[in-house]
């Protein structure tokens, strides 16, 4: 698959998303962020294990499982009721879920949602935090909101709307 032409990454950069996020979602789709499956591959040492630190399912950690296959991370997709289960590789499964949650933020909502998930995976690695779904939902919230003044004007109130009954 030549990633160059993979409607993901115009998904990117065409999003409302802050820089950070954006620049965040293109490491992810392109396989960059420092997973524990990274960093082992680089051959470096990890004292707490290449092991999934939110499911602890000992699930080795790289990006599907942090993202898509956690346990922590199927509430937040369940939550946002976002469907990773059709297709066979990583765009058509997007363009399906995409098709399937038919609004126009699609995008936003996904890279902010994995933005939050990263957060929480960060915060128990360096500061030994516990995960928390409802710490995730609040920073998820918080920004997905945030985002609605970014976003273009014709889709500002389908997105506050939507965060409004989005389950609290």
């Amino acid at each position: 698959m030549n990633l160059s032409f993979s409607p993901l990454l115009n998904w990117i950069w065409a999003s409302s998303c802050t820089m950070k996020i954006k620049v965040f979602a293109w490491m992810m789709i392109m396989d960059k962020l420092n997973t524990k499956d990274m960093i082992e591959r680089r051959q470096w040492h990890i004292e707490d294990g290449i092991y999934c630190v939110l499911c602890h399912s000992q699930t080795r950690e790289d990006m599907d499982h942090l993202f898509f296959n956690c346990l922590f991370s199927q509430l937040v997709w369940n939550y946002l009721q976002i469907d990773w289960s059709q297709g066979n590789n990583m765009t058509e499964i997007a363009v399906n879920a995409r098709r399937d949650f038919n609004k126009p933020f699609f995008a936003e909502v996904v890279f902010t949602a994995c933005w939050n998930i990263w957060l929480i995976r960060n915060a128990k690695v360096f500061r030994h935090v516990r995960p928390s779904f409802n710490y995730w939902r609040r920073s998820f919230i918080r920004d997905i909101s945030v985002l609605s003044f970014r976003i273009k004007p014709r889709f500002k109130d389908s997105l506050v709307r939507w965060v409004t009954f989005l389950p609290h």
